[in-house]
């Protein structure tokens, strides 16, 4: 398997995903593990965090990081739940 093979890309990115789901509240993840879990791209994070807006995160050298706890709480405060009522 080849280093660009696409297929290998799709198990890590389930892999992340997996990761993520499966580490404690307060597990700390970078932008790349965000990309792939949430489904929004590098450059909104960025824009997020230059805005000072979006999912709080941790700030070091040159890297930003977002704990779970923070994640979860984010997408619960920013997406509308539906319910989905079945016929009677």
């Amino acid at each position: 398997m080849s280093k660009n093979d696409p297929d290998k890309n799709l198990q890590t990115f389930s892999e992340m995903k997996k990761s993520f789901w499966e580490s404690p509240m307060d597990a700390l993840f970078d932008r790349t593990t965000l990309v792939v879990v949430t489904g929004y791209c590098m450059a909104w994070f960025e824009r997020q965090a230059w805005a000072k807006k979006g999912i709080p995160y941790l700030k070091g050298k040159r890297r930003c990081l977002y704990r779970k706890s923070d994640v979860l709480e984010w997408i619960e405060k920013n997406f509308e739940k539906k319910n989905v009522s079945t016929p009677d």
